[in-house]
């Protein structure tokens, strides 16, 4: 009865109806009525949020029992590890392996569980290493594969202009031969032309044998022939005229003369006459 009295009292208070109003606003609420069914419920709500209450503080107790545990023992093991050089990264770890350790809901902070956060935070650091020199492996591959690629379109970027231009230059260059190839066959004609023009004059003038091409060669020969033949025999006529001069001899060698000199001017005669 004094907790329904108790109850009573609260729910008469007009605090509660004010807090049900800004609970359930735009709503009409209907005043408290105080009845069996409602004081029992009331009755729930208040046992609940005791036990609750209760059940809050002896977890934040515990979590703060095991926090100090946790802080007391990292103490402990700053203190064993003193005695070691450590590096000041090293020393930066111990202090985060309280919390580490909380969160890892180890049971006791022994040192075996320090030396296994320990070994977790170093997999995870090396972890995050690893994930940063594959990503940075790859990001350096891939801009060596763009940087080689676009080295080779430019590589073939040239080549296509060099192409380009030694196709235009052979297209150039075959244009000029078709235009070489059509001169050639004009100038074949116009020589066909005129050779049958001049095999046709040749046809209508009627000309003499002797004035052939072949007999003009014959003849051109012979000439050479007797040029040599006059150029010797002067040769003599001047080896002759050097020789000493006795009477006897100057008489024979006149007549010889004479004779020489007279088949001379026959032959030069006879070369003259052709």
């Amino acid at each position: 009865m004094n907790v329904n009295s108790d109850l009573s009292k609260q729910c008469s208070d007009q605090n509660l109806q004010h807090w049900l109003e800004e609970l359930f606003q735009d709503e009409d609420i209907p005043l408290f009525e105080e009845t069996a069914e409602v004081m029992e419920l009331l009755k729930q709500i208040v046992s609940a949020n005791t036990e609750a209450e209760k059940n809050v503080n002896a977890i934040m107790k515990a979590e703060k029992n095991m926090k100090d545990g946790y802080d007391k023992k990292t103490k402990d093991l700053q203190f064993l590890t003193d005695f070691i050089q450590l590096s000041a990264d090293t020393y930066q770890r111990v202090e985060s392996l309280a919390s580490l350790a909380e969160k890892m809901k180890l049971k006791e902070p022994s040192l075996t569980n320090f030396l296994l956060g320990m070994v977790e935070s170093e997999n995870r650091e090396m972890l995050r290493k690893e994930k940063y020199l594959i990503s940075n492996h790859h990001i350096i591959a891939l801009s060596r594969k763009i940087d080689e690629t676009m080295k080779t379109n430019e590589k073939l970027r040239r080549d296509l202009k060099y192409l380009g231009r030694v196709i235009q230059a052979q297209e150039s260059l075959h244009s000029k031969r078709l235009d070489d190839i059509a001169h050639g066959v004009r100038k074949n004609k116009e020589f066909e032309e005129k050779i049958n023009e001049r095999e046709k004059t040749l046809k209508e003038v009627a000309f003499d044998p002797c004035l052939s091409h072949t007999t003009l060669v014959k003849e051109a020969e012979n000439l050479k022939i007797k040029e040599k033949e006059v150029k010797l025999r002067k040769s003599k006529l001047e080896a002759y005229q050097g020789l000493p001069l006795t009477y006897d001899n100057a008489v024979l060698m006149v007549q010889v003369k004479d004779k020489e000199l007279l088949e001379l001017q026959e032959e030069i005669q006879k070369l003259l006459d052709i």
